[in-house]
């Protein structure tokens, strides 16, 4: 106990990462509050990568500074103020305590990047920086929009998204009308969900992009651990399935999640289902038929896929639109 700060500190700011191949990194992405640093844990439970924690976040990272929380960019863009900082994040030489506040790792040859920035432009990641494993996981959107109303999160639609002409002409142009028409913050969270998940799995054909449900992996880590631990060139060790009821560095109520666990895995899939009124859920139900959504999730807690959908088209059909129904105050 007396070393533990010491060590601590080496840990965070004197660690040795030796290896800049952009493909020696693995990079996680998904919504905020959807599970990504917990299955950046699960995947570096041997301790064998430096974990490096959002390091995309303009408020803390200097050198990232020119992306927003929701940054758009298309596959080709070649401009140095994303490109140069993005290189100096996966090939490791970023160094922020921010970024490395929850490393472990002293000697390190690999690292794992976490982050949930980046959804709107992973594509982009994946042409710019060829061979690096990227790994997309999917949690319900009723739930992180329950999630995100405990810590009284709102996402403002127009700012975020709507104001990114680009979006707006390569994805959003159809729907922008059903986003202003989201009055509430759980609404506005769903659409957000539509937009950062729907994105990514229309840009992406099978084998490229590693997606994972966050239910499945509570549900059966087992039996979806194995693809992703394959798909990112890693060797699969059982003994990760002892951590996957371990609350995550950023789990909101560590207590909480305990006593969820401790009943089963359903408890903690279908927490949400306490705090989400049926008037929500009709909302929510809308917004996804709208985006063309609809076979991912409904009301139930599980997906009703085995897998995520990849290379998806998007299209908002003229019926979607008139079952969008007038949002009304939940």
């Amino acid at each position: 106990m007396l070393f533990g700060p010491a060590i601590r500190n080496i840990q965070v700011r004197y660690y040795i990462d030796h290896d800049n191949d952009h493909r020696r990194a693995t990079f996680i992405a998904g919504m905020g509050r959807s599970g990504t640093t917990w299955l950046a844990q699960l995947l570096n439970f041997r301790n064998d990568s430096r974990f490096m924690f959002e390091p995309f976040d303009p408020g803390r990272v200097a050198m990232s500074v020119n992306f927003t929380d929701h940054t758009y960019l298309r596959p080709d863009d070649a401009r140095r103020i994303y490109l140069a900082p993005a290189r100096a994040i996966v090939t490791g030489l970023v160094r922020e305590w921010f970024v490395d506040q929850h490393n472990r790792k002293v000697i390190c040859a690999r690292r794992i990047i976490k982050d949930v920035r980046v959804n709107l432009f992973l594509r982009w990641l994946y042409e710019q920086f060829p061979g690096m494993p990227l790994v997309l996981i999917v949690r319900h959107p009723f739930a992180i929009a329950a999630s995100r109303a405990k810590t009284g999160a709102d996402v403002d639609l127009e700012t975020q998204f709507l104001s990114q002409p680009q979006l707006v002409e390569d994805y959003l142009a159809p729907f922008a009308d059903l986003m202003r028409r989201c009055q509430t913050p759980f609404e506005r969270h769903v659409a957000a969900w539509c937009v950062e998940i729907g994105i990514p799995l229309s840009q992406f054909k099978p084998g490229e992009l590693g997606v994972v449900f966050y239910e499945q992996i509570a549900a059966q880590p087992l039996v979806v651990l194995p693809e992703i631990f394959a798909h990112i060139g890693r060797p699969f060790d059982r003994r990760v399935a002892d951590f996957v009821k371990k609350p995550s560095h950023t789990t909101l109520s560590k207590s909480t999640l305990v006593t969820a666990w401790a009943s089963g895995s359903s408890r903690v899939t279908a927490a949400w289902q306490a705090a989400v009124s049926p008037v929500q859920v009709r909302r929510g139900l809308d917004i996804l038929e709208a985006f063309g959504l609809s076979h991912v999730y409904d009301d139930s807690p599980m997906p009703k896929l085995v897998r995520p959908p990849l290379g998806i088209t998007w299209r908002l059909e003229p019926a979607s639109r008139e079952n969008m129904v007038s949002p009304q105050p939940s």
